[in-house]
């Protein structure tokens, strides 16, 4: 809000022609932006614990794995020990990740509510571990029954504990 107040006095001097703008606030904030922001992430537990499963769906992948998708190239989903994951989604020029808690019940997995579940409806809340084909198959909770139109992850690296 701080940097909004001086950008608008800044370019309404500016603009009466007073004064030169100074983009030393500017800056300023944006190093405060960046260092606080690095600072949430690094300290959120959603990032930190020793790693259970990573698991990867990309268009290069297999048929199987591909699926409907929103933009999206791939995904990268990281299940910790601490019951929280990690899960990335790959666009062309970027990537956004987002955390939150899951419950594990056997071989299945429940991913509560993050913003990029509930944004994309081609991702499912809950998969199986399917150790025999070495993938996370998405279930539809009301038939508990596989979900073919839903991202398949495939599975790079399962640590035992």
């Amino acid at each position: 809000m701080n940097l909004l107040i001086v950008l608008c006095l800044g370019y309404l001097k500016w603009r009466r022609g007073k004064t030169r703008f100074n983009f030393l606030p500017v800056y300023i904030s944006l190093v405060l932006v960046a260092v606080v922001v690095s600072f949430k992430v690094f300290t959120s537990d959603a990032f930190k614990g020793r790693v259970m499963i990573v698991a990867s769906a990309t268009e290069t992948d297999s048929a199987r794995f591909v699926e409907l998708h929103l933009g999206y190239l791939g995904y990268k989903l990281i299940l910790r020990y601490n019951n929280s994951y990690q899960i990335t989604g790959l666009l062309p020029e970027a990537s956004c990740t987002y955390g939150g808690k899951f419950s594990l019940d056997h071989d299945t997995v429940d991913l509560q509510e993050s913003f990029l579940l509930m944004s994309d409806t081609n991702l499912s809340k809950r998969y199986v571990i399917d150790r025999k084909t070495n993938c996370l198959r998405p279930v539809d909770p009301a038939t508990n029954k596989t979900s073919h139109n839903k991202w398949w992850f495939g599975i790079i690296e399962i640590n035992s504990p």
